[in-house]
């Protein structure tokens, strides 16, 4: 199922840039994970994505294919909850970037807040890269798709499919900076020399075949109410519980 358009968006404190810049190697902040070296087409999704896209059939296929392309990264299938095609595109998303988060031994976003879901609601609708509103936040990552059934295709393309010849809009021989740059908003590391550990919170949306994300980060002092935890995610089986799914047909 060839994607219509991805796009994404990375911002931070001119601060921490600054930090980055002066301090070289010492400084974690940036991409925080390593990326394919080439891309993980999707190849075939079961007739059932163009009746009930976000039903268990689409949804399950979409997290056949990641675990297909986890794998050929070295990494073990998504431990995902047993519930997790009723949870819902949001959770879905906030629940696939942090597992990938983990694996990369990357700090896990604590949670998910209604502003935050409502920007990224905000971004799907106008078509483009969300914003958090306000200045709470004071860095962010923000990601945007178009063309995908569900969250979970718009996922896999964010993070396997990214390169040169995707649907990656930022992506070209002329500018390949951009290349992977959806991979790299997921798993940014918002953490750098001689600056507080942040507080990361997270928003999701799906409105049709639109999907974005934002993930925020906070230098010091406490995160407004989170709705769904991190917590929460893993008592209900994130990262313990073996989800199987089968090969699409």
């Amino acid at each position: 199922m060839p994607p219509m358009e991805v796009r994404r968006r990375t911002t931070w404190i001119a601060a921490l840039a600054v930090v980055g810049a002066m301090t070289g190697s010492a400084v974690a902040f940036g991409p925080g994970a390593p990326n394919p070296r080439a891309n993980l087409h999707v190849r075939r999704m079961p007739s059932a994505c163009r009746t009930h896209p976000t039903g268990a059939a689409c949804v399950n296929a979409a997290v056949w294919y990641l675990d297909r392309d986890r794998a050929a990264l070295g990494k073990p299938p998504y431990a995902l909850p047993a519930r997790f095609v009723s949870l819902g595109p949001a959770r879905q998303a906030f629940i696939l970037a942090n597992l990938d988060r983990v694996a990369y031994r990357l700090p896990p976003i604590a949670g998910m807040t209604v502003a935050l879901d409502r920007d990224a609601l905000a971004g799907a609708r106008a078509n483009t890269d969300p914003t958090p509103s306000g200045s709470f936040w004071q860095g962010f990552t923000a990601n945007f798709a178009a063309g995908y059934p569900n969250m979970a295709a718009a996922y896999q393309a964010w993070m396997f499919d990214d390169g040169l010849g995707s649907g990656n809009v930022d992506c070209s021989v002329q500018h390949r900076s951009g290349c992977w740059g959806h991979r790299e908003d997921v798993l940014w590391n918002f953490a750098s020399a001689g600056s507080p550990t942040p507080g990361l919170a997270m928003g999701a949306a799906m409105t049709g075949t639109r999907q974005s994300l934002l993930i925020t980060a906070r230098y010091g002092g406490r995160l407004p109410h989170l709705v769904y935890t991190w917590a929460q995610a893993r008592a209900a089986g994130a990262g313990r519980h073996a989800y199987r799914v089968a090969a699409p047909r």
